[in-house]
């Protein structure tokens, strides 16, 4: 997968303009494309299918697509990749990074001159292969959120939140365990995507 080769739909990339201040009071005219289309670097279908469910519910929270799912990793810009022995390796059984590409038309050389800059933004999700494999057979709601609070933690991440340590509701809390609260989540994924 070539995550550096960014591919945009303009039906799903969410275009926000804002103007960046640079120095000596010069800015930029910047477009930041939130445009988060992942595909599971796995050739199990039935792992395929759980990641497509776990967007699903991610978008049905948001109640907007945030995340897009395709089957071909060459079509995709973010990547779910599942690690066997990531617990034991790592001592955690997911990761979440976000990552950006900026391209400039030129830099800044006159006053008023305003080049265009945009911001095209990413990520990177890995699982513990096994803590997902051995979920598969368990379809129960207990069992469903267990797996919707890890996959929205690790996109938190993929989406710039950092760890909250703070209230142990909250789903960014670095420990996953208790009861979460998805409502306040959720209105940060609606905020940072509509932020300018």
């Amino acid at each position: 997968m070539r995550l550096g080769s960014l591919r945009f739909s303009s039906a799903i990339s969410i275009l926000l303009l804002s103007s960046v201040s640079v120095g000596c009071g010069s800015s930029y005219k910047t477009t930041k494309v939130k445009n988060y289309t992942l595909s599971v670097v796995n050739d199990d279908p039935r792992l395929k299918a759980e990641f497509n469910d776990l967007i699903d519910d991610f978008n049905r929270f948001t109640a907007s697509e945030v995340l897009t799912y395709v089957e071909n990793p060459e079509q995709a810009n973010s990547a779910i990749i599942l690690t066997k022995g990531l617990k034991q390796r790592d001592g955690k059984v997911g990761w979440g990074q976000w990552l950006s590409e900026t391209k400039s038309d030129g830099p800044v050389t006159t006053p008023g001159n305003k080049p265009k800059r945009t911001i095209s933004y990413s990520m990177r999700l890995e699982f513990d292969l096994d803590y997902y494999t051995s979920r598969l057979k368990n379809d129960g709601e207990k069992e469903t959120i267990e797996k919707q609070k890890l996959f929205f933690h690790e996109v938190g991440h993929g989406l710039e939140m950092d760890h909250v340590s703070s209230a142990e509701s909250n789903v960014m809390y670095p420990d996953i365990s208790g009861e979460k609260n998805f409502e306040l989540f959720f209105e940060q994924v609606r905020s940072y995507m509509a932020d300018q």
